[in-house]
């Protein structure tokens, strides 16, 4: 088995390696306690250091061996976070084509046309890890509202690699889409339990380019 290589753990190396990774923060108050940390609503950004191969996160110690503070490394991985490229796919497309790749027989996904649209939307970066940072990028939501046709986005956390993301206006009732979220998260089937981002139900507004919990009267 091949380790990935740990870089030279130094200031000018972080410059390029840390983004920002979102977690579950009532799940992991203890971890919080070792490391800088960003609050964004019922969810932590946490920096961590990317590898071609894995990440490590960026640890109170690490801090230490950098030079650096915790609020400097913050502003690094904001930074790295926003200029990052992500991508915005239909859930339709994503499927048949993670279905073709494990081998299920196109047959079966011909029901699943990938030219049909779902009003969901995944959004995620290009490895897929970590990619539900995606939507710390403002730049970024800016372009999916665009994408959509729509200032008013919904955001489901799917979990910590990826978010869904709708036009408002096709969601339906949210009480319903906030079970949904909550009975998947209890599902070990479909989520492990170190990957659930949280059982809340997000909104952006682009004219305000605010990011909020969902509630019936956004604020």
């Amino acid at each position: 088995m091949r380790y990935p290589e740990i870089p030279e753990l130094t200031p000018e190396n972080a410059q390029k390696s840390i983004r920002l990774a979102l977690i579950n923060k009532e799940q992991n108050r203890k971890l919080l306690e070792t490391c800088p940390y960003k609050d964004v609503l019922d969810l932590a950004a946490v920096p961590r250091w990317y590898l071609d191969s894995g990440s490590f996160l960026v640890s109170n110690d690490l801090l230490q061996i950098l030079g650096l503070t915790g609020e400097e490394v913050l502003s690094i991985a904001e930074r790295n976070t926003e200029s990052e490229h992500y991508i915005c796919r239909n859930i339709i497309s994503v499927i048949c084509e993670a279905g073709l790749a494990e081998g299920t027989d196109a047959g079966l996904l011909d029901g699943m046309d990938p030219v049909s649209k779902s009003p969901l939307y995944v959004l995620t970066n290009r490895t897929g890890i970590d990619g539900s940072r995606a939507v710390l990028s403002d730049r970024f939501l800016q372009e999916v509202a665009h994408q959509l046709g729509t200032d008013d986005l919904c955001l489901l956390p799917s979990s910590r690699n990826e978010m869904l993301a709708a036009d408002i206006a096709s969601v339906g009732d949210i009480a319903e889409v906030k079970n949904v979220v909550m009975q998947v998260n209890r599902d070990p089937r479909a989520i492990r339990q170190n990957n659930i981002l949280s059982d809340s139900v997000y909104f952006y507004n682009a004219k305000t380019h605010l990011l909020s919990v969902y509630r019936q009267t956004p604020v």
